[in-house]
């Protein structure tokens, strides 16, 4: 499926896969942790991931974007 999906608080990436067991292509994750950034990077589900604390961080969703620009 074409959809852009945000896993907003991403964590380890269990929502990732289920998404991916059912059709979903473009899924993009969000966490304020870089240890469970990499366990969710390791599974192989999300497109990007970043590292963002709500209130801290500017959120990425401009990168989002641009990579459906480039055709991705």
């Amino acid at each position: 499926m074409d959809a852009r999906l945000l896993d907003f608080g991403c964590g380890t990436g269990l929502m990732g896969i289920e998404l991916k067991k059912v059709g979903f292509n473009n899924i993009y994750g969000i966490d304020g942790s870089a240890q469970m950034l990499a366990i969710a990077d390791s599974k192989g589900v999300y497109k990007w991931t970043w590292e963002v604390l709500v209130g801290v961080n500017e959120m990425p969703l401009g990168a989002i974007y641009r990579e459906d620009l480039k055709g991705s």
